[in-house]
């Protein structure tokens, strides 16, 4: 806890600061030399980097004001606000020169002993050595050019996410959105981050709410106190003023942020220890008027470092800091910003180089988390164009790499550029900060607790008795769950055959219960769930013909016919919605995948009958015919029925799905195509006249159908102009229309292998759970109405 004290030596330092506003002011101090001076006061001065910032000291209730610290608040008041108005009425040059002009007559008047000009504002030194930071990082406020207007972005009323905001229960994972409430400068629009936080899953009231805050919190030193242990961070992005500040006799650079914590007698006592270790800061925002609107000074307020933010806040390991404020990866401040951070447990520091302009901050904020969540919310399309249907969630690593190549078309900001730039700010022809750049440091994984599972593909094995789900995308590395919900029924955990962070299998529950088709979702451990994703079945009536010449019986050559027909009730399913493999791209149509129908399929092998002669006028003749019915079940039993898909090599003679790519294949792009095939045994009877010796297997039939011949070679088993079985289906209901060409097959049939013509013919009807029609598993996230890519 902060050692607040109530010492003598707390209030010498207050009657030092009241000292020097009462007794120094008529006697001018000459100003600290500065150092070399750049281009601009948006460039890199010539400086060492900076060390490792002092540790900030805890918080905890100051002692109570009084008349000596309310004079001296009041007294440093009057100095920031004394040199606010002197810069803002200044005759319009450069912004360098009207910098040091505002620095020379800040040490002039007496209230300061130094001050310097460096990246984003001037850097005062009180006689007391207490250290006021100017801010002139305001983009908008120097551009005549830039989009932003006061009107449009005139701070707005901010609410917290939940009720009591971060003062409330304890929760375990905290999603931050500080923002600047307070500047009349028109640089921040608080309401933007009360959307982006709205857009995490897990307000006051939703399933994670016990474990899981996000808020969009005003950037009053209080609340960032406020977060202490009892709310450890996964996600923090800070939007209020940043600059670069040169302090002490060897101009260290430091990197600060204003708060919205008015300087006053009672403030000044709080964070007493804190001011006089160079920890916090006092500030003001310098504004000029540039023709856009009508000056309107902000209070003076307090400033901090990176330093006293990780004393007071509590980042989980891997927690991400978004820094949407000027200067935060400036190379003078860069490695020990993220230094500090990252001894935090910050794993990832993304910060701006320059000042960057406040609709490009917002706009690649909202990108950052639109992406990162999926799409969850439409109030953040008006920043960020999100896709139709809506894709699925994507990591960190992928979404940067996004910024940095795809360009702004969000409505906001600067449209065309990189969501990583914003372009220079033009001051005069003579004048320009440079263009500010999005930089991202650190060398740590960031937290699977901030990462929302995604589902790529789905991917049956249908066996019996048990088939399973292998789930591709990305995951968390520990173990979660994996729902499934049939139409009408409640959602039920699979059981978890294998996890890891790409790719997932469980088991499917029995066919013969109702859990044919349903909505997939996976939970990560932490209660973070993913879009759902249906896997969809379908079921049809099918009549399978073929008409054999015979030609081999046993060990005889000879002549002979054969027919046979057989009736199916067949069932599939598939995960066929369309894919977006990688993050912001077109998506694509999946293909047909069938590893076997599924187990609750049947066929019965009827009208089946044959006759042979042989060659050898001993042998004679031999009849086959058929005595009822033969029972087919699914593929693993001696009668059985088999619709799968087989793997088509890259350029083969056999087209199949109109060439989409499928979830699984080969590695070297092969497509599956669906083929059918049957095996029965001990069907029907067989009599010749040689006592049984001519009939041999004759009994056994089997078959398949749609397979592609240029897979097996130049095998004379496979050597053949096989049937071409096509499934066509339907992109507005997902019906499947499936037809067949009477093709010749070699067919192990009436004892040996004889060429066959066969033909299979139905319809796949209307199916269960299309992903045109699937529901969501949790409606405040995603409306049924907005279909999803994945």
């Amino acid at each position: 806890m902060r050692m607040m004290s109530t010492s003598a030596r707390g209030f010498a330092a207050l009657a030092l600061i009241f000292a020097f506003v009462s007794g120094c002011s008529s006697n001018p101090v000459t100003l600290t030399p500065q150092p070399a001076a750049p281009t601009n006061p948006g460039a890199t001065p010539t400086a060492t980097a900076q060390p490792t910032a002092t540790p900030a000291k805890t918080a905890s209730p100051g002692p109570t004001p009084t008349a000596t610290a309310g004079s001296a608040a009041a007294k440093i008041v009057a100095a920031l606000t004394d040199a606010q108005s002197y810069y803002a009425n200044l005759p319009t040059t450069t912004p360098l020169s009207e910098l040091q002009a505002t620095a020379k007559h800040m040490v002039s008047s007496g209230n300061f002993t130094a001050a310097v000009v460096g990246p984003g504002g001037i850097t005062g030194t009180f006689p007391g050595g207490q250290q006021a930071a100017l801010f002139a990082d305001r983009r908008e406020e120097l551009d005549p050019s830039a989009s932003a207007t006061a009107s449009a972005r005139r701070p707005a009323v901010i609410r917290m996410q939940s009720p009591g905001g971060i003062s409330g229960a304890s929760t375990s994972h905290e999603i931050a959105y500080f923002i600047n409430t307070t500047d009349y400068s028109g640089a921040f629009t608080p309401s933007r981050q009360v959307d982006l936080a709205g857009a995490w899953p897990m307000g006051y009231g939703s399933a994670l709410s016990s474990t899981y805050e996000a808020d969009a919190i005003p950037v009053t030193l209080e609340n960032i106190i406020a977060l202490g242990t009892n709310h450890p961070v996964d996600y923090l992005s800070l939007g209020t003023h940043g600059m670069v500040a040169l302090v002490g006799a060897q101009q260290t650079p430091t990197y600060i942020n204003q708060s919205d914590t008015k300087i006053n007698a009672t403030t000044i006592a709080t964070y007493l220890p804190d001011i006089m270790a160079h920890n916090i800061f006092h500030s003001v925002m310098l504004i000029r008027p540039n023709g856009q609107h009508t000056v309107q000074f902000t209070l003076p307020e307090l400033a901090f470092t990176p330093a006293w933010v990780t004393a007071h806040v509590h980042f989980n390991p891997g927690a991400y800091f978004d820094n949407e404020s000027c200067y935060g990866q400036n190379p003078m401040i860069s490695s020990a910003v993220t230094a500090v951070y990252a001894a935090a447990g910050v794993a990832q520091y993304s910060g701006w180089t320059y000042p960057v302009d406040g609709n490009d901050a917002d706009e690649s904020d909202s990108f950052l988390a639109d992406r990162l969540l999926g799409e969850p919310s439409s109030a953040l399309a008006a920043y960020v164009s999100q896709r139709s249907p809506l894709q699925r969630p994507f990591d960190l690593p992928d979404i940067l790499s996004a910024m940095a190549s795809e360009t702004r078309n969000g409505g906001v900001g600067n449209a065309g550029n990189p969501y990583t730039y914003s372009p220079p700010t033009v001051y005069s022809p003579t004048s320009a900060w440079p263009a500010s750049i999005l930089v991202t440091t650190g060398s740590g994984t960031i937290t699977d607790d901030i990462i929302f599972p995604s589902i790529a593909t789905l991917t049956v094995s249908e066996g019996t008795p048990t088939s399973t789900l292998r789930i591709d995308g990305e995951f968390p590395v520990a173990t979660g769950k994996v729902m499934f919900t049939p139409p009408g029924g409640s959602a039920i955990a699979l059981t978890i055959d294998s996890w890891s962070a790409t790719d997932l299998i469980v088991d499917l529950p029995d066919a013969s219960s109702g859990g044919v088709a349903g909505n997939v979702t996976v939970v990560g451990p932490t209660g973070l769930v993913s879009p759902v994703v249906p896997l969809t079945s379908w079921s049809g009536t099918f009549i399978y013909k073929e008409n054999t010449t015979i030609s081999d019986f046993g060990s005889d050559s000879g002549t002979g016919t054969g027919s046979l027909g057989i009736a199916l009730n067949l069932g599939i399913r598939a995960d066929v919605a369309p894919v977006v493999p990688t993050i912001d791209v077109s998506p694509v149509p999946q293909n047909l995948y069938i590893s076997n129908v599924t187990p609750n399929s049947t066929g019965t092998l009827k009208n089946y009958k044959g006759s042979f002669t042989s060659s050898d006028p001993a042998d004679q003749t031999a009849t086959i015919t058929g005595s009822g019915s033969v029972s087919l079940a699914p593929y693993g039993t001696a009668n059985f029925i088999q619709v799968s898909s087989s793997l088509n090599p890259v350029g083969g003679a056999a087209a199949c799905n109109n060439a989409m790519p499928g979830p699984q294949d080969d590695g070297q792009g092969n497509i599956g195509c669906p083929g059918f095939a049957y095996a029965a045994t001990g069907a029907g009877t067989c009599s010749d006249n040689q006592d049984g010796a001519l009939c041999g297997q004759a009994t056994e039939y089997g078959a398949q159908i749609g397979m592609p011949s240029s897979q097996y070679g130049d095998d004379e088993d496979y050597d053949n102009t096989p049937s071409t079985l096509t499934f066509t289906m339907d992109p507005t209901n997902y019906t499947i229309a499936v037809t067949s060409t009477t093709g010749t097959t070699y067919t192990e049939n009436y004892s040996d292998f004889s060429p066959t013509k066969e033909n299979l013919s139905g319809t796949f009807s209307a199916p269960l759970q299309p992903p045109l029609t699937s529901v969501t598993a949790d409606g405040r996230r995603r409306s049924a109405s907005r279909n999803r890519l994945r």
